[in-house]
């Protein structure tokens, strides 16, 4: 019996101890649940003002953002300019691009001795010719008849071997940068058509039009780097010439005349600088503007089938005003540097007159 009251007694206190702890759950629970509301609302409320915050920072970054792309568009446009008229730049790729022929071809570098051979000589025959002009007219001025008719044979004789020299030497120097564009279009299809490059281009870019810098561009680099290295030595061979002439007759007029050409040459190529990337951008526009109607002869079917006509009439004629606005900047450009050569060309037939004209 004392067992039986003991073990129920036991169960009743558990059950007591069971529903006290229950309602003590309960009372913490109530007095809980207002605490956890409050704490998720306030989580809650700084959550959407985070979200808030963030909208409205990325509201307000969102025009910097495209200014910022602006001006770094501007500023890698600018950079490319800059490259373009980059002296040490254009002499590196220069070198890269020319030396390959003279190096591989044992006949190129004979052809160039021969061509630079007969420059010499053109440079002899201009010499002497300006020994015998100055011999003639002062015979002529003088009306010493027999130092007239000895001057005037000498001429014809001169005109005589100054003639085959001259166009010898145009002949050879034709010749040579022609071979020169062959060998070097020949190597560009070799590496344009290896390793599917055609299709990189195409698909990646990094170079504009490759037809026209292959066709015409190379062909425009040989013959314009062979004219243009001819040029300069021509006139270093005519400086040395001359020179001595001009400071033989007046020290003074050989200064002037030297000072003269160098501030020439600096203001033209201060002036005309701009002129660089405005003919490289008019080359662009009307390569894509030949492009556009090439495009549209290649796929003249599907382009009258599916009735593109407007379409591609559209761009052709978007291009088209492109590579016109750019040649009236080209045409601006040039008339600004006129307005110094054109001065600059005409100053120089009497400048040696009024440097001289105080000895008289």
């Amino acid at each position: 019996t004392e067992f039986g009251y003991n073990r129920s007694m036991g169960r009743l206190a558990n059950t007591s101890s069971a529903r006290l702890s229950r309602r003590a759950a309960s009372q913490n629970d109530s007095e809980r649940a207002p605490k956890q509301q409050e704490s998720e609302g306030e989580e809650e409320g700084r959550k959407q003002k985070q979200v808030s915050r963030q909208e409205s920072n990325g509201a307000a970054a969102a025009v910097p953002d495209s200014t910022r792309s602006e001006e770094k568009e501007d500023d890698s446009l600018a950079a490319i300019e800059a490259q373009r008229t980059d002296v040490n730049r254009i002499a590196s790729l220069f070198w890269a691009l020319a030396t390959p022929y003279w190096k591989n071809e044992v006949s190129a570098r004979w052809a160039l001795a021969r061509v630079l051979a007969l420059s010499g000589l053109q440079a002899g025959v201009s010499v002497c010719f300006s020994y015998v002009g100055r011999d003639f007219w002062n015979a002529l001025s003088t009306k010493n008849v027999e130092q007239f008719q000895i001057e005037a044979a000498l001429f014809f004789g001169l005109l005589v071997v100054g003639t085959p020299v001259n166009v010898l030497y145009a002949f050879n120097r034709d010749k040579l940068a022609l071979s020169w564009r062959e060998w070097l279009t020949e190597a560009a299809l070799s590496e344009y058509f290896s390793s599917r490059n055609y299709y990189k281009l195409e698909a990646f870019g990094g170079a504009d039009n490759p037809d026209q810098r292959i066709a015409e561009d190379l062909d425009a680099f040989t013959r314009t780097s062979l004219l243009l290295f001819l040029t300069v030595l021509a006139s270093l061979i005519d400086l040395i010439s001359f020179s001595t002439i001009l400071f033989s007759i007046y020290p003074a007029l050989f200064g002037v005349l030297i000072g003269y050409a160098g501030f020439g040459t600096l203001t033209t190529t201060r002036i005309g600088r701009q002129l660089v990337n405005a003919n490289f951008k008019q080359l662009q526009k009307e390569a894509d503007f030949r492009y556009s109607l090439v495009r549209v002869r290649e796929n003249a079917e599907s382009v009258a089938f599916y009735g593109g006509e407007q379409r591609e009439l559209s761009t052709i004629r978007e291009r088209l005003n492109l590579a016109i606005a750019n040649f009236r900047d080209v045409i601006r450009m040039q008339r600004n540097l006129e307005f110094f050569t054109f001065g600059y060309r005409y100053l120089i037939q009497v400048l040696p007159a009024l440097v001289v004209a105080p000895l008289y």
